[in-house]
């Protein structure tokens, strides 16, 4: 099975995808901004009503929003879209397949994990002995 890992310029309106997103963040309220692979489309709008009125422009706007699918639906159409969940579209990571979303996810934890391990070893040298 071939794996594509998408990039936003390759996204059109409709495909459906998985994403994802893991990242540190350095505030009281959190340590890591999380989504697990999750299987959604992507959309104009983030509302089922604003996107249809985009949909339906001559000349439509670019494509901006990351839609999942609710847990208990078919998952494959765009009545089975969670809209209340839209994100921008900048704020994952996408793939083609549920494992090739895992492998991405996973390589995001464990880009985290080497970089804290580097700053483990700067720490452990910079003792006074």
């Amino acid at each position: 099975m071939i794996f594509i890992k998408y990039e936003i310029k390759d996204l059109k309106l409709g495909n459906i995808v998985w994403a994802c997103a893991f990242s540190l963040q350095d505030n009281k309220e959190g340590m890591h901004l999380f989504t697990k692979p999750v299987k959604g489309m992507m959309t104009l709008g983030n509302t089922e009503d604003y996107n249809d009125k985009l949909t339906k422009q001559v000349g439509y706007p670019r494509l901006s929003y990351f839609v999942p699918f609710k847990l208990r639906s078919n998952q494959s159409s765009y009545e089975d879209l969670a809209w209340s969940k839209a994100v921008a579209i900048s704020a994952r990571k996408y793939a083609s397949t549920e494992q090739e979303a895992v492998d991405r996810y996973n390589s995001m934890i464990e880009s985290q994990i080497s970089c804290f391990k580097n700053k483990i070893r700067e720490l452990e040298d910079a003792k006074v002995i």
